[in-house]
């Protein structure tokens, strides 16, 4: 067989000793684990599949390394799949830091449904890898800046989950957390506003910015964001 497929049309395949011509391509949305497997072993490759891995233990699985460095989840983003399903926005599947650090390793994913565990606590450069990926972070944690320092798309990015940060206790650090901004970051009110709140209410900690150039400050329509 050779074209476009469902996994409903490859079932007969799947339990055959026939495979697929090369350039076959998957086109469900939505993929269980297994049948994505199946159907790699039989040559296919896939077109904006998301696959649905319910369980965390199931995510370590498909990230586990082998002797020579590979892993099912490699395969399957070699073969067109870089969309995981795991839980949902009111229900997310926890996962640890350590498999949210493998994902990140691996690259090109995306995940939904997830909530890094918390457990130990969290950095915001850590935090602001978390989320690139697609991981919620845990309402209410706040999160410490190492050396109390972060670029300004960082912290932009943790302000706008509506996180808290606090600034690293380590001896001599104060509290003051500085967010850098290059020349090619564009500042709105808005992003400012939201990076300036995003400290623990009533907390005595600093919050500033710093430039290593000039930095673009875009408003709002008709300037609205100016109104008093």
């Amino acid at each position: 067989m050779q074209g476009s497929i469902t996994v409903s049309q490859a079932a007969g395949v799947l339990n055959s000793a026939l495979s697929f011509k090369a350039g076959t391509v998957v086109s469900d949305r939505n993929i269980s684990v297994a049948n994505a497997q199946a159907l790699l072993a039989k040559g296919v490759t896939f077109s904006a599949s998301t696959l649905s891995v319910p369980t965390a233990s199931a995510l370590s699985s498909l990230l586990a390394v082998d002797e020579n460095g590979n892993s099912i989840m490699a395969a399957l983003k070699a073969a067109g799949i870089t969309s995981l399903q795991m839980g949902t926005a009111a229900n997310p599947v926890v996962v640890t830091q350590a498999l949210a650090n493998d994902a990140i390793t691996l690259g090109g994913l995306q995940i939904a449904g997830a909530q890094v565990d918390a457990t130990g606590g969290l950095t915001a450069s850590g935090s602001a890898a978390f989320a690139g990926l697609g991981l919620a972070i845990p309402a209410g944690a706040a999160l410490i800046v190492t050396g109390n320092a972060i670029s300004f798309s960082e912290m932009s990015s943790l302000a706008s989950k509506g996180v808290t940060v606090v600034p690293d206790t380590s001896p001599g650090m104060g509290n003051k957390i500085t967010v850098s901004l290059a020349s090619s970051d564009v500042l709105t009110l808005a992003k400012a506003n939201a990076i300036l709140n995003a400290k623990p209410a009533g907390a005595a900690d600093e919050i500033t910015f710093s430039a290593s150039g000039a930095v673009t400050l875009k408003l709002a329509a008709s300037n609205s964001d100016l109104a008093t």
